[in-house]
């Protein structure tokens, strides 16, 4: 039985927002610095992305999964289950999840998929999940978040709740419109926002995921 790295630090994210907000240009960024990636790739999109190899059967992604390097499983719903068991006997990646609200309930989290949200640090899993609402999300990952973006949202209900999640007020969520967020270092306390750049569109970060950071603490 293996045994976790406990000294590692936990690095889970969610990334949230409607569609066309730009989640999608933020993760290819993010994805810049790492090698060892596994994807559930709702939509078949990462096929094209630099070193990326893309199945949708399950026994060519455990082999591909097992030998290193980006991988995307491009599968339905249902095996969501089977792709989170990988993940959790691979350790060691970044696992990205796409559609999230689309695989897991808004209840705790199950099986393997729980693991990953609950134990994934010892066994250096680093997750980002995306989703367009957090009305769809499982309680397990945001209780266990490190890090949460939020852009543009359509439903108040998902607002209300991100605002609250944020610690920030709900008008500040409400604002949201193209390509801006807000962000909050869950473990610092600190939030950022491309709200509280010069007006124009927001700049990217030095370290290139998106805008400029303005850090304040809430």
């Amino acid at each position: 039985m293996r045994k976790p790295n406990n000294a590692l630090l936990a690095q889970i994210e969610f990334i949230c927002g409607s569609s066309g907000t730009g989640k999608s240009e933020l993760i290819k960024q993010q994805l810049k610095t790492e090698k060892q990636v596994l994807v559930w790739d709702a939509k078949n999109e990462y096929g094209d992305l630099p070193g990326f190899r893309t199945t949708h059967r399950k026994d060519e992604f455990l082999k591909l999964a097992r030998a290193g390097g980006r991988v995307a499983f491009a599968a339905p719903p249902s095996e969501f289950d089977f792709y989170t068991r990988v993940v959790w006997a691979r350790g060691g990646c970044l696992n990205i999840v796409e559609e999230l609200g689309a695989v897991t309930g808004t209840a705790k989290a199950r099986d393997a998929w729980h693991l990953i949200c609950s134990q994934g640090r010892g066994y250096g899993i680093k997750t980002i999940g995306i989703a367009q609402r957090v009305a769809e999300v499982d309680k397990t990952l945001i209780g266990n978040l490190s890090r949460l973006h939020v852009r543009r949202l359509a439903y108040e209900e998902d607002q209300v709740r991100m605002a609250r999640l944020l610690g920030v007020p709900t008008e500040r969520v409400a604002a949201l419109i193209g390509y801006h967020w807000i962000e909050r270092d869950m473990t610092a306390g600190i939030v950022t926002s491309s709200l509280d750049q010069v007006k124009g569109p927001p700049q990217k970060r030095p370290n290139g995921q998106g805008a400029v950071r303005n850090t304040k603490k809430r």
